[in-house]
């Protein structure tokens, strides 16, 4: 079995673990400390110990005492403090930008971009939080009733490395503004990142923590997730992962979203613009190295244009550059790890094995140091192959070739995932037909797959459940409390 390359929080010597408490975990080895390496070089810039089970308890204890205190704070108090979080970010934001490029590898340019992306979830936050909070007036025949919505307690997120700030404010913003506080427990190769977003929460709000980083081992995931205190998790990372934490979730009771990974189709109808397309694809696809989970990982052409397409895409992946992350001019950095480019030349390799095509030649590029992996095409792939049916977490686009609009929903439903996906054409009556088929959680006709603060963001199948972002996910940790008049 081949683990999801999103998230590696839950697995030790590439196996997964199947669950906790009642479930069991597996015999493990200890985890490593928390270490920065430069993916360029794979040399270790830092490192972060790991908290004992005590200093945990400890932790635990001081945020229930200020969950009591930032309960009580007004709305207000809080919109000014997510005000000051987006303040600081700012101020910091070339260092936060370097710090993910350095860490994971993703261009500086799109490191850049995560920041500013940020700065504008907490901007949307504040402005639509007063009326996302807000009590509803239901009518019910009742001398009156309302809904309104009050914190739980603790969140505690379980966070992956490929985009290290934006993960983390898309489920922490909402959860400070609803009076929930926040624990997190960041990807064990990035923690430079998570501790730069723990001082500025830290400056931004100093009477108490409301916000708490957590270098803790798999198996502490337990200790937190059984604490009084926390009464919700959110989990971004592999299927495997998300099933493993669910479980535990749901043995003590807890709250979760699960935000998994996906194998997006990407459709281009014959009638759609079709260097528009392309260009959005391979935008959609090499994003990020193609460490992204609403990749467009499947692109699914109509037959009468496949020929002209991949032409076109042949030039187009061909002009990419690979290189230096922080190079302004640099399409692809590295991988994050050297075992994250391990499994995808495995998964690549499989696939061809099994009969695909390589359209487009690159792979690891074994002449230089680093987890480079240049951007591959495959075509021809048969159904069973990984590029069919795997995640490919990296710079790999598989194509595939159909003749109808029957054949395309039918393909790009053949997956476990149901993450997001793409449709192009020109006629919006089509489009809208075909978006109604596909079974995903987001779609995007002649546009490609993003998260946007405005509006809710998740997945189905075993891309998880649950929402963040838009009203729904500032919704999501708090108690939908009724209150009804009778007299």
């Amino acid at each position: 079995m081949v683990i999801c390359t999103f998230c590696a929080l839950f697995t030790t010597d590439s196996q997964p673990y199947v669950g906790y408490g009642v479930l069991q975990l597996p015999p493990v080895k200890p985890e490593p400390m928390y270490q920065s390496k430069n993916p360029v070089s794979n040399t270790l810039t830092a490192s972060y110990s790991m908290l004992t089970d005590q200093q945990v308890e400890a932790s635990l204890s001081d945020m229930a005492a200020s969950f009591t205190q930032w309960e009580e704070t007004t709305l207000e108090q809080r919109l000014v403090v997510v005000e000051q979080i987006a303040n600081g970010l700012r101020d910091q934001a070339t260092a936060c930008a370097a710090m993910i490029t350095r860490e994971m590898g993703k261009p500086i340019a799109q490191s850049q971009s995560e920041i500013e992306k940020c700065i504008a979830l907490c901007h949307y936050y504040v402005k639509a939080a007063p009326q996302l909070l807000a009590p509803q007036r239901v009518e019910a025949g009742y001398v009156d009733s309302w809904i309104q919505f009050e914190p739980i307690g603790g969140v505690l997120g379980i966070m992956p490395w490929n985009f290290p700030f934006w993960q983390v404010f898309r489920y922490t913003i909402p959860a400070l503004l609803s009076g929930n506080v926040v624990l997190l427990k960041p990807a064990p190769n990035v923690p430079g990142c998570a501790a730069q977003i723990q001082d500025i929460i830290d400056r931004s709000w100093s009477a108490f923590p409301i916000f708490k980083t957590l270098f803790i081992s798999v198996p502490q995931v337990s200790l937190v997730v059984s604490h009084p205190l926390v009464q919700g998790v959110t989990l971004t990372g592999s299927d495997q992962a998300g099933a493993a934490v669910a479980a535990l979730a749901g043995q003590h009771l807890k709250k979760c979203v699960m935000e998994l990974g996906g194998s997006d189709p990407f459709i281009i109808l014959e009638d759609a613009d079709l260097e528009e397309a392309l260009d959005t694809a391979l935008r959609s696809r090499f994003n990020n190295s193609g460490q992204t989970c609403i990749a467009a990982k499947r692109l699914i052409l109509h037959q009468s244009i496949y020929e002209e397409a991949m032409a076109i895409l042949t030039h187009k992946v061909n002009l990419i550059t690979v290189g230096d992350p922080m190079h302004t001019t640099t399409d692809i950095g590295p991988l994050a790890r050297p075992d994250l480019l391990d499994q995808l030349a495995q998964q690549v390799a499989l696939s061809v094995q099994q009969g695909a095509t390589i359209r487009v030649d690159g792979g690891r590029l074994s002449d230089r140091a680093g987890n480079f992996f240049a951007p591959m095409v495959l075509e021809n792939i048969p159904e069973s192959a990984p590029a069919a049916t795997e995640e490919l977490f990296g710079p790999v686009l598989s194509v595939f070739v159909v003749a109808d609009d029957r054949q395309a929903i039918t393909l790009a439903n053949n997956t476990t995932y149901g993450l997001g996906g793409a449709i192009w054409t020109q006629d919006m009556d089509r489009a809208k037909t075909l978006a109604r088929q596909m079974r995903c959680g987001t779609i995007a006709i002649n546009g490609m797959t993003k998260s946007d603060p405005h509006l809710p963001f998740g997945g189905i199948k075993r891309s998880g459940f649950g929402r963040e972002l838009g009203a729904e996910g500032i919704r999501e940790f708090t108690n939908i409390k009724t209150i009804v008049r009778h007299g």
